[in-house]
This record gives C-alpha cells, sequence and structure tokens, in this order.
C-alpha cells in the first residue's frame, strides 16, 4: 500500500480518537464547557469521517 495513504488513515484514526475522547471528556466534566469543546469534537469527527471516505 501507499505509504501515504497509511499516514492519511492514521491521521483520520487519530482524528476520530481525539474527538470520542473530547466528547467523553465533556460528559464526565459535566458539559461545563460544552459548545466549544462540542464544535472541536465536531469538527475533528467530520475531517476524520471525510478522510476516512474519500481514501
Amino acid at each position: 500500500m501507499n505509504s501515504l495513504l497509511v499516514w492519511i488513515h492514521m491521521v483520520a484514526g487519530i482524528l476520530w480518537i481525539g474527538g470520542l475522547f473530547l466528547l467523553v471528556n465533556n460528559i464526565k466534566k459535566g458539559m461545563r464547557q460544552a459548545s466549544l469543546h462540542h464544535f472541536i469534537f465536531s469538527l475533528l469527527l467530520i475531517i476524520g469521517m471525510l478522510i476516512s471516505s474519500k481514501y
């Protein structure tokens, strides 16, 4: 497999995991700063999904 594709998949996976981690952290904290973290989570998840579906 192309090394660039492997790297892109790794980045997408990291974004996914990072986004999920942020969401779980948010729920544990009681959603005090929910708006910013939720925005970041959504952004990471969308970027990860787009990259995954593209390659």
